[in-house]
């Protein structure tokens, strides 16, 4: 149990890495992000990361637990090396928006997600009302939890308490938001140094604690 409880606490640690992050970009420049939007980022984080849980243990049911364990590893160790490249993906991403005048899209499912979002997460305050409203966190919180996606996925692959899981991100993610917000509110750095290299890092962790 304890195990089962270790493994839940550092998939949803990694994931929350990126929110507490884009809050503290927030806190720095005195965005104020209400209850009302720290619940729908955090509720949507959940849900995304939910839905992969049940399908990778959909797809589980289809594998050996030999060839589950080794895709698990994979997944989330190859999803680790891409978040300790974040730094990166984002300078790529902000460099390519102002080289093209605008802003990159894709399309899923007929959602627009914004990646400058991603690179620039305080620019979810589309009105510049300094308030992140809920209908502003939703396209925030869908950028957070597309790597959730995949973490998901492959923690289910090798086996997970998925209840557990599920409502540690939700709590987990209240937290991050909230403290994220308040530091970055009191030291008022905008510090271009990210977080995902830590949530990469925890995902390794998981991958090797996955083939254990």
């Amino acid at each position: 149990m304890l195990f089962d409880f270790t493994q839940a606490l550092l998939l949803v640690f990694a994931v929350s890495a990126d929110a507490f992050a884009s809050s503290f970009a927030y806190g720095a420049k005195k965005i104020i992000i209400p209850f009302s939007s720290v619940m729908v980022i955090s509720a949507v984080s959940a849900a995304f990361l939910a839905v992969s849980l049940f399908a990778g243990n959909f797809f589980r049911g289809f594998l050996s637990e030999e060839t589950a364990g080794i895709l698990c590893f994979f997944i989330l160790f190859f999803l680790g090396l891409v978040k300790l490249l974040d730094n990166a993906v984002k300078s790529f991403i902000k460099r390519r928006n102002k080289s093209i005048n605008g802003q990159l899209k894709f399309k899923l499912l007929n959602i627009n997600f914004i990646l400058n979002i991603y690179a620039n997460p305080e620019d979810a305050d589309e009105d510049r009302s300094k308030v992140l409203s809920p209908a502003e966190a939703v396209s925030l919180s869908i950028a957070l939890s597309l790597d959730g996606l995949a973490a998901g996925i492959g923690t289910a692959l090798g086996g997970a308490n998925k209840p557990l899981i599920i409502a540690l991100a939700l709590a987990v993610g209240i937290l991050a938001i909230t403290l994220g917000s308040l530091i970055g509110n009191k030291t008022a750095d905008n510090s271009k140094a990210g977080f995902s290299w830590l949530g990469g890092a925890v995902l390794i962790v998981l991958a090797v604690l996955k083939l254990v």
